[in-house]
């Protein structure tokens, strides 16, 4: 990973080891990056995998897992 003077981050997705035991190919982004407030993630179906028919990248952003679940008060 690199960052730019801006503090953009540049994360070379070959140096990050997939994520084990996912029925395809799932990098995170976010450890390398060190975000806490996004989960980033590359996924790499192959032809086949998760129905794709043909290979495939696909970046995901959503919000991080968090273990603080509690129900809403209303």
């Amino acid at each position: 990973m690199t960052v730019s003077p801006m503090g953009y981050y540049r994360v070379d997705m070959d140096e990050v080891e997939p994520t084990p035991d996912r029925p395809c190919v799932r990098r995170s982004t976010s450890e390398s990056a060190d975000v806490e407030n996004v989960a980033v993630g590359l996924y790499g179906p192959e032809p086949g995998e998760e129905d794709a028919d043909e290979g495939a990248r696909v970046l995901v952003l959503g919000t991080p897992a968090v273990d603080d679940v509690h129900p809403y008060e209303r």
